[in-house]
């Protein structure tokens, strides 16, 4: 059921996160490692044609437990509108006890929920099933919909892992090893149905769903952005996005993390860059060298660079043997000459409105706060 869709899409995404930890930050030239209550992912919605955006907000009590708060939507004049849920995970199940789809404009008046769901415990689902088999789970929950009373249902539901290795293309380019999982049901006489897009590095890249109508939702990931910990020793953001016409600019600065210029100029950062074309076929190409300007440096300097082909990504391992060919440049520079400490590093690739082809850029700056 689209219920269990939009739970199924937070709960894979979110014991993705939980997993991508590792116990440890990423290194300068390792694979994206995430930080679960500080990454936020942004999606373009078809079905509105909105830009909605994704993280953890929180965290709540129930039957004994902590669960996440997780949301996914926009917030306009301090209205959030989209979809959160209460989840509790780990590598191999989920476990969601509340999900809530907050006020919609011409749906319902304000302060009133479109939909509300409270389960009777934990619906459990398994994230690694076989393939092609059904799961079939049983939803014993109080439904509201559009703020009406509340009413007991003890439904069935199913899901289903259809394809482990797919291949998608999305608004960050062409995404290969994707699971694609498909789920349906019937709540209150009304079938429902939806998809995940489940992607090994960035976790959920989409799905769709029926609900809430007219156009339900039909979203695809167009940025990862991970800033980390505004208040760690060593601060650490990464970001990975696609420039194009449309979009034209990429631009990584550790000053926006926490809007300070925190960075210690006396301690080198190093900045690792990567581009691969969003199309495959031109990723593939080893001579299609992108046209992009990139520009690593601070407020009032820049670095010199060389950007190299490489037949293999440092932060996208997963699309290592594929036979795509990405520019990869890196600095490791400090900043001692400028006349005040603190100061910020950036990372910039602009000229996304030449470019024959969306571009896709992933970087990361590891540096030292400075502290006065």
């Amino acid at each position: 059921m689209r219920l269990l869709g939009l739970v199924l899409v937070l709960c894979v995404g979110m014991a993705w996160a939980c997993g991508s930890d590792g116990g440890g930050g990423p290194t300068a030239k390792g694979p994206m490692v995430i930080n679960p209550t500080t990454a936020k992912w942004t999606f373009n919605d078809a079905a509105s044609g909105k830009t909605v955006t994704g993280g953890i907000v929180g965290t709540v009590t129930a039957f004994g437990k902590e669960f996440t708060r997780y949301q996914v939507g926009a917030t306009a004049a301090g209205s959030f509108r989209g979809i959160q849920a209460d989840i509790n995970w780990n590598q191999d199940y989920c476990e969601a006890v509340a999900l809530v789809v907050p006020h919609a404009k011409g749906l319902t008046a304000p302060g009133v929920n479109v939909l509300e769901v409270q389960g009777d415990a934990p619906l459990i689902i398994d994230l690694n099933p076989p393939l092609g088999v059904p799961q079939v789970v049983t939803v014993p929950a109080t439904v509201s919909f559009f703020g009406a009373p509340g009413t007991h249902i003890e439904a069935e539901a199913t899901y289903t892992l259809v394809n482990d290795d797919a291949t998608l293309e999305t608004p960050m380019g062409t995404l290969s090893g994707v699971k694609i999982f498909e789920g349906s049901g019937t709540v209150l006489g009304t079938f429902i149905e939806g998809s995940v897009w489940y992607h090994p590095t960035y976790g959920v890249v989409g799905g769709d769903t029926d609900f809430p109508p007219p156009a339900g939702l039909n979203a695809a990931l167009t940025e990862f952005n991970d800033p980390g910990d505004p208040t760690s020793t060593t601060g650490v953001t990464q970001t990975v996005k696609a420039i194009s016409a449309s979009n034209p600019v990429f631009e990584l600065d550790t000053y926006d993390i926490a809007s300070q210029f925190d960075a210690d100029k006396n301690q080198h950062a190093k900045m690792l860059l990567e581009l691969r074309w969003a199309d495959e076929a031109l990723a593939k190409d080893p001579n299609a060298r992108p046209g992009a300007i990139v520009e690593f440096g601070t407020v009032w300097g820049i670095y010199d660079y060389a950007l190299v082909a490489s037949p293999v990504s440092f932060l996208h391992p997963e699309e290592n043997g594929k036979g795509y060919t990405f520019w990869i440049a890196y600095v490791n520079q400090a900043a001692k000459n400028e006349s005040t400490n603190g100061i910020s590093y950036h990372i910039r690739v602009s000229g996304g409105e030449m470019l024959a082809s969306p571009l896709q850029v992933s970087g990361r700056i590891i540096y030292k706060r400075w502290k006065p």
